[in-house]
């Protein structure tokens, strides 16, 4: 198992960022109205792309699994007690997640991803996973079931079993890889715009936005340095947002 950082994955995780930065600033700055759906790849990819990197680097690291989910529900918890405090919140609503009771809502899923990863571990023949949890997916979209946490943590297992079984990074170059890039990147776009969201599709878009990028960008060192820092960086940007809103408001 590589022990070393792939720097495609820390560039994308910087792309990711931005996106998310620019989301936040259109959503909480300015009165600019649009389809926030379209900046779904966002979360989804964040989390994604967490369950590939605890795949590649962190299979039967147990103590450093701990400890990322431990600094993760920590601070979800610190950055919570507001809503704690001003909501009405109940265990249940823990349990199923909400973007509107909570703050980084996402880094929930993410502890979830990180907690069974720990036993998804000892799985050595887990290619037919991805067979499943695409199904369960589906089923999940149109059950009525409304759990955020539910919904993010299957994203995570889907990347960790891409992970888990695909070497991204090493995939050739050529014209034709970068060509389909283009296509499964720009296509969802349209889909969500005029259609509806279907997010198992935009499992498709991440991971063609990762090529894309990949392509495009190669290891541009300065995105990197952001993806590498990223966790950091989503509570600054979140807190600076939050509070540039509440003085001008």
């Amino acid at each position: 198992m590589q022990n070393f950082r792939i720097l495609s994955y820390d560039v994308f995780r910087g792309i990711l960022l931005i996106g998310m930065v620019v989301f936040h600033v259109l959503v909480n700055l300015t009165s600019f109205r649009f389809n926030q759906e379209l900046f779904y790849w966002v979360p989804l990819g964040f989390v994604l792309f967490l369950g590939v990197i605890l795949a590649r680097f962190l299979t039967d690291k147990f103590l450093k699994k701990i400890k990322l989910a431990a600094k993760l529900l920590i601070i979800f918890l610190a950055f919570n007690i507001p809503n704690f405090l001003h909501n009405d919140i109940h265990f249940s609503d823990f349990i199923i997640g909400s973007s509107r009771l909570f703050s980084f809502e996402i880094l929930m899923p993410m502890v979830l991803v990180i907690m069974l990863s720990l036993l998804l571990d000892k799985i050595k023949k887990s290619g037919l996973m991805l067979c499943f949890l695409f199904p369960a997916l589906i089923a999940l979209n149109y059950s009525g079931i409304d759990s955020y946490n539910l919904l993010f943590t299957i994203y995570g297992l889907i990347g960790y079993f891409v992970g888990k079984n695909f070497d991204l990074n090493g995939y050739a170059k050529n014209k034709l890889s970068f060509a389909a890039a283009i296509l499964f990147s720009a296509v969802p776009f349209f889909i969500i715009q005029y259609f509806q969201l279907f997010d198992f599709i935009v499992v498709a878009q991440v991971l063609a936005m990762y090529f894309l990028c990949k392509f495009l960008l190669g290891n541009n060192h300065l995105m990197a340095e952001l993806g590498r820092y990223s966790l950091f960086l989503y509570v600054a940007h979140i807190v600076l947002i939050k509070g540039f809103a509440i003085i001008v408001s």
